[in-house]
């Protein structure tokens, strides 16, 4: 019973942090396009 709760507990952790992954992941991506973009306009 213990080392399934651990497990669990594990598993929920690994769940919350490939979430916190793709949420910076996906803000990466808006501030590289957002500074592409304003780049090209400067340019412009």
């Amino acid at each position: 019973m213990e080392a399934r709760a651990f497990i669990s507990q594990a598993l929920q952790i690994l769940n919350d942090l490939s979430k916190i992954m793709t949420n910076m992941a996906s803000y990466l991506k808006l501030r590289i396009s957002l500074s592409v973009n304003l780049g090209y306009f400067q340019i412009r």
